[in-house]
């Protein structure tokens, strides 16, 4: 439930970068500062977050969100909290715990990228299985991480997705007072494996590409 979160900062970073660098270089020269423009708009990202507990009144709309939520709660899925983020300002997001199902989901409002629904299974070896309604962004995931993404998908539709195709190994447990913590841990794991790796010209490319298309 983090991976799409990184990856939609990152490209909103990347895109105004690009953007802004098209304007006083031609394409030959930006070809060359691709890598360049990724590792920084990586790099601005904070290495830690913290939820801030909060209520209805944080959603732009919230509406929108109480019609993604209902779905899963109707599926077992436990409601663990609204949530802004200091770090990030604009960004409201809700979690949600299936604890039988050991699956949590995640609720975001982003001021550019939107509203998206991310349902995610973590493994004891640090790998997860996410399935998403944000669009593909172009930005790889992390070896041995699943990311699946269906725009526009019905919540419940997504969720039966995530049960059929996510690994059959053991998963990590799902609490509602596990859930902050598990998602404050799995962005600083993320993102400083993110920062470390770094990120290639080719997923710049494709991030940009996809941004304009």
């Amino acid at each position: 439930m983090h991976f799409g979160f990184i990856a939609a900062l990152f490209v909103f970073v990347v895109a105004v970068d690009l953007l802004v660098l098209r304007r006083f270089l031609p394409l030959l020269a930006l070809r060359g500062t691709l890598q360049k423009v990724g590792t920084n708009a990586i790099q601005r990202q904070p290495d830690a977050i913290h939820l801030q507990a909060a209520d209805i009144s944080a959603w732009p709309e919230a509406q929108g969100a109480l019609d993604l939520a209902a779905p899963l709660l109707g599926e077992g899925f436990q409601e663990a909290g609204i949530f802004t983020v200091p770090e990030l300002p604009g960004v409201v997001l809700q979690l949600l715990a299936q604890p039988i199902e050991s699956m949590y989901a995640a609720i975001y409002e982003h001021p550019k990228a939107g509203r998206w629904l991310e349902l995610t299974t973590r493994y004891p070896d640090g790998s997860y299985a996410s399935f998403s309604t944000l669009r593909p962004t172009g930005l790889k995931p992390r070896p041995g991480c699943m990311s699946f993404r269906e725009p526009g998908a019905a919540p419940a539709g997504l969720y039966k997705k995530a049960l059929s195709h996510r690994p059959k190994s053991t998963p990590q447990p799902a609490s509602v007072s596990g859930a902050v913590s598990d998602f404050e841990a799995g962005y600083a794991s993320d993102i400083a494996w993110r920062k470390a790796q770094g990120v290639t010209s080719e997923e710049v490319a494709e991030v940009y590409r996809r941004r304009v298309a």
